[in-house]
């Protein structure tokens, strides 16, 4: 599954970020980024292993936390915990890991049509 190892590496660099964090916001921002990482990892893996309507909505709710996901990279970055250069990076990643997700929808949607 592509997509799972892409979000897999992305969470090893965004934890490394997550590291160098101010204090303040690695116990409160990185922490809630880290959580959100890894729910999507858990979503991706039960829409794999699920089928029909099920897949579905494990799909649709990674996408939608993917979403948060990238708010949160680019708060990060807004409250100057996370570097101009590391925050492009890891954009970089979510945008790939997104298009991923968006043609797997978007496939299985066009499976479950009536």
């Amino acid at each position: 599954m592509p997509i799972f190892h892409k979000h897999y590496r992305f969470f090893i660099a965004l934890r490394n970020a997550v590291g160098t964090f101010p204090k303040p916001d690695r116990y409160s921002l990185g922490v809630r980024l880290e959580n959100t990482a890894l729910e999507i990892l858990t979503l991706l893996l039960r829409a794999n292993a699920a089928r029909g309507l099920e897949r579905l909505t494990q799909l649709r709710e990674a996408s939608l936390s993917l979403d948060l996901l990238k708010i949160l990279v680019r708060l990060a970055k807004d409250v100057k915990a996370l570097p101009d250069k590391t925050y492009l990076a890891l954009e970089a990643r979510l945008i790939e890991i997104g298009k991923m997700l968006g043609g797997w929808l978007k496939s299985v949607s066009n499976t479950n049509r009536p």
